[in-house]
């Protein structure tokens, strides 16, 4: 499962920037979520920073894993433990994989551009931000108002050395993409093995996006959805995710079939009802 690409500029916020749009929590231990002030929406998501916590690990004292463990847990967690405070929440869900049995951790977060967002704030009429963190075990939709972020213990730093505006999604999707297609140049596609044929339809997909080629995404992504079997692959995901932008009402029984498989996992499932809900929104507004 896959959570993409962010689809909005990157805001004008410092918190934002550094903190949510450069998934600063990547692989983050979520330790609990709490409504604050549930009157007016306000919403804390707990995590603990793991690469923070990689930083700090060789100056913790102790001979074991588990004895350095212990003295982290004791002493050091709060300085690496950040409290993600999100205000006037208009929309939140939480979907858990029901086969999950391990420790809940947040891999990315993502901005989306959705039907639900649109509708929220003109219904509101005030602007919003939909962020959907894609999570070890399922996903997190927050639709909201303004973000904050402090520490359990200490002063939060907003400086960032890099550039916290770039989409490192869109980034290493294109070097992939490069990279795969330089190195099946001239490979039949029939030679190819499952895994190779995987990439080289991914990296074409990314292709016809980036080249704004719409008949090209649509042609390849019915192609790869309609191959597919019961199991999940990226390739059927981004081709969902494609369509949601570039297809059109004869591509809902396909969507849908896909969403009623019995393997099909609480992010897919939510990228395949974005993807029917954009289609559904474009012809609504197409209709004389």
């Amino acid at each position: 499962m896959d959570n993409f690409r962010h689809e909005i500029p990157c805001p004008d916020d410092r918190a934002i920037r550094k903190f949510l749009w450069s998934d600063y929590f990547h692989d983050a231990d979520l330790d609990h979520i709490e409504h604050d002030r549930p009157a007016i929406g306000d919403l804390t998501i707990q995590a603990v920073c793991v690469w923070e916590m990689d930083e700090l690990w060789p100056s913790i004292p102790g001979k074991t894993r588990e004895e350095k463990r212990a003295y982290f847990d004791q002493h050091l967690a709060p300085r690496v433990t950040y409290l993600l405070r999100f205000h006037r929440v208009r929309h939140f869900e939480h979907a858990i994989d029901r086969t999950w049995l391990g420790a809940e951790e947040i891999l990315c977060g993502r901005f989306k551009d959705t039907p639900l967002l649109r509708r929220l704030q003109k219904r509101l009429g005030k602007p919003l931000y939909h962020l959907r963190f894609r999570t070890s075990c399922g996903f997190m939709d927050i639709v909201f108002e303004r973000f904050t972020i402090r520490k359990a213990e200490g002063r939060v730093d907003y400086r960032w050395s890099g550039d916290d505006t770039r989409d490192f999604w869109r980034e290493c999707m294109a070097a992939d993409a490069q990279s795969t297609l330089d190195a099946l140049r001239g490979t039949p596609e029939h030679a190819l093995d499952e895994c190779d044929r995987a990439d080289l339809l991914t990296a074409r997909l990314f292709t016809c996006e980036e080249a704004g080629d719409s008949e090209g995404m649509r042609t390849l992504a019915r192609q790869i959805i309609a191959e597919q079997d019961a199991r999940v692959s990226f390739e059927e995901e981004y081709a969902v995710y494609l369509l949601g932008f570039h297809g059109e009402e004869g591509d809902m029984p396909a969507l849908m079939q896909l969403l009623l498989r019995p393997e099909t996992d609480p992010l897919t499932a939510r990228n395949i009802c974005d993807a029917m809900e954009r289609i559904h929104e474009r012809a609504k507004e197409a209709a004389p």
